[in-house]
């Protein structure tokens, strides 16, 4: 549990934490430890134990997770303390221990209790570390390349019969078949809306794998307009000494030949919605690596 949650509760029940002891645990179940916490301090107070004497109230001496749930051990604890106990471990299996959120004991995968969400992003930070990196575009990729950023009008696509993102969840789908490749923005969304907010358009489920874009702000954007979009995403492998990665991506512009391999290029106007696209981003997926030879 990160520092300020620890200093809340030590701040909040002084007798139950006067050993400081730091909650190991993740802080999705704060909530879940201060409530009981409020309860054994209640419980305590309605039996008579003395608030001037620390030494018999009930103390925390350990809180941990243990087989994907949590764990609340006491001392000078009481049968009615211990079924308080009992009942927050047992609803621990239903909160994610990382953000809080509804989640389900994972097991025997990764053993702990976790929503959808950041299952994955802990089945990520536990993935070879030379998984899939996908690079991808938006516009061309997702929906025909004609959009548009209008000052107080937001982001206009102008292409009768499609709409914005029109093929996102055909790629989420063609993902779901790959729980390990991760996503890079390498999208112009990014350094004009910023990354969360060019994140936010794609449906959840791949929002989850996107782990970074290509653009920064801390980036001289004179120079980076000025690079291609092979520039800009060779930049991203290089400084992150990434081997196995594919781009999907409509702008070939100067994409050198030995790197093509690399490339699941798409129409302007079809993007992913086009069969040929569709195989081809198949095949590169299916590729353990991408060979440079």
């Amino acid at each position: 549990m990160n520092n300020e949650n620890t200093k809340r509760l030590l701040e909040a029940f002084p007798l139950l934490f006067q050993r400081g002891i730091v909650p190991q645990c993740g802080d999705g179940w704060y909530q879940l430890i201060h409530v009981l916490s409020a309860d054994i301090y209640k419980e305590a107070m309605r039996i008579g134990r003395d608030p001037a004497i620390p030494v018999s109230w009930p103390a925390v001496v350990q809180i941990k997770e243990k087989f994907g749930t949590l764990r609340y051990y006491m001392r000078n604890s009481t049968g009615e303390i211990q079924a308080l106990i009992n009942a927050a471990e047992q609803k621990s299996r239903t909160i994610c221990e990382d953000c809080g959120k509804p989640g389900e004991l994972r097991s025997p995968e990764i053993h702990c209790v976790k929503c959808h969400a950041c299952l994955l992003k802990a089945k990520l930070r536990r993935s070879d570390p030379r998984a899939m990196i996908v690079f991808l575009d938006f516009d061309g990729v997702l929906h025909p390349d004609e959009v548009y950023f209008i000052k107080g009008k937001g982001v206009k696509l102008i292409a009768e019969g499609h709409k914005l993102f029109e093929h996102a969840d055909l790629l989420a789908a063609e993902l779901d078949n790959f729980p390990d490749v991760r996503i890079v923005l390498s999208t112009s969304w990014v350094s004009v809306l910023d990354f969360k907010r060019a994140k936010s358009y794609l449906p959840e489920r791949m929002q989850e794998r996107v782990m970074g874009s290509t653009w920064h702000s801390k980036f001289d954007r004179y120079e980076w307009q000025n690079l291609t979009r092979f520039q800009q995403i060779y930049q991203y492998v290089n400084r992150h000494n990434i081997t196995n990665w594919i781009a999907i991506d409509n702008d070939d512009e100067d994409w050198p030949d030995f790197k093509r391999q690399h490339l699941v290029h798409t129409d302007d106007w079809k993007g992913l919605g086009c069969e040929d696209a569709q195989d081809d981003l198949t095949c590169k997926l299916k590729m353990r690596e991408v060979d440079d030879e």
